[in-house]
């Protein structure tokens, strides 16, 4: 059990840090050659990426690093054009015009999501968009007024997205957020490539949506208390993710509001400290982190066939603590 953290004062969202990685994180741009032996390179690249930084290991021949961390580092910044909400690329399209053309990673997205959607119960769902403008995440938060959030939750549900004679749509006044979501997804298609053109390991951090194999990695996850790490997880193949509000709120009235909307209720929902989920892929720990962040999982439920899950809830102190499902180290 570790200190309290009530009235701890937020930075972005609750992170992993690989322990190889940690000392590099902080760099906008970065890029270190490490030889392991006859031929055997680790190349490291950190660059922004869909809000946060960036970071991609991977372990290879040394003829090839150089290409793979190139294509590695173009791949990121393809889907951070075509995924951005208010971008240019499909899913601003969908969501400025009602309308689009889909990638095949947004459609490949929408697929996974509406599965995780129901999956969840509800607790994990992209269609929230009309909620996120309404409460200003994404520029001034602000508490909007009861009648306005009711007006939004009816804009919000997947049966106001369809698809049709190769176009997506939505119906007017809703839309896509895959904030929850896209940052895993982004991890798990960095990594297949790279290990598709040979890398003998790989792990990608897309600030805190981790996807790793090939070797031993440990990932350590940070202590939502304070600048430490609360516990160091050990993965050969797999993804870890951690969702939390201690990251990324804002107060009101002495009220605090987290960024993590409680799609059954149209309100920031009041979550644990930090939701650690381990899965076999990067996308679904991001999706399931975020759903056990609206509501934490209990005994027998369905959704805890992920490899594990930590939850670390806020006793009525403020003191930190631990429930685990499965195995996490």
């Amino acid at each position: 059990m570790a200190e309290g953290c009530a009235s701890r004062p937020g930075r972005a969202r609750g992170r992993l840090i690989p322990a190889i990685l940690a000392a590099s994180l902080a760099a906008a741009v970065a890029f270190r050659v490490i030889v392991h032996g006859a031929g055997s390179t680790e190349v490291r690249r950190s660059f922004p990426a869909m809000g946060t930084i960036a970071t991609v290991v991977i372990v290879t021949d040394a003829r090839l690093a150089d290409s793979i961390a190139d294509a590695a580092w173009s791949l990121v910044g393809r889907l951070d054009a075509d995924l951005d909400p208010t971008g240019l690329g499909s899913l601003g399209r969908l969501n400025a015009t009602g309308s689009c053309i889909p990638s095949p990673d947004l459609m490949r997205l929408v697929e996974t999501s509406r599965t995780l959607t129901t999956l969840t119960g509800g607790r994990f769902d992209p269609t929230v968009r009309p909620l996120v403008e309404l409460w200003g995440f994404e520029g001034t938060p602000r508490v909007p007024d009861s009648a306005s959030i009711d007006s939004a939750l009816a804009l919000c549900g997947w049966d106001g997205i369809s698809f049709d004679s190769g176009r997506l749509t939505a119906r007017e006044g809703s839309g896509l957020d895959l904030g929850a979501i896209a940052a895993g997804y982004a991890a798990d298609r960095v990594y297949e490539l790279a290990v598709g053109m040979g890398a003998d390991a790989a792990l990608v951090d897309m600030g805190g949506e981790i996807r790793c194999g090939g070797r031993l990695w440990r990932i350590a996850v940070q202590d939502p208390c304070g600048d430490g790490y609360y516990t160091v997880l050990e993965m050969e193949d797999g993804a870890v993710s951690t969702s939390g509000g201690y990251e990324n709120f804002f107060e009101d009235g002495g009220r605090i509001y987290s960024h993590i909307i409680d799609p059954s209720t149209g309100y920031p929902a009041d979550i644990p400290a930090s939701v650690t989920v381990a899965h076999s892929r990067a996308d679904a720990a991001d999706a399931l982190s975020t759903a056990f962040a609206v509501s934490p999982p209990a005994s027998g439920d369905s959704l805890l066939g992920a490899r594990g899950v930590l939850v670390l809830l806020e006793d009525s102190s403020g003191a930190l603590m631990e429930i685990r499902h499965g195995s996490l180290d």
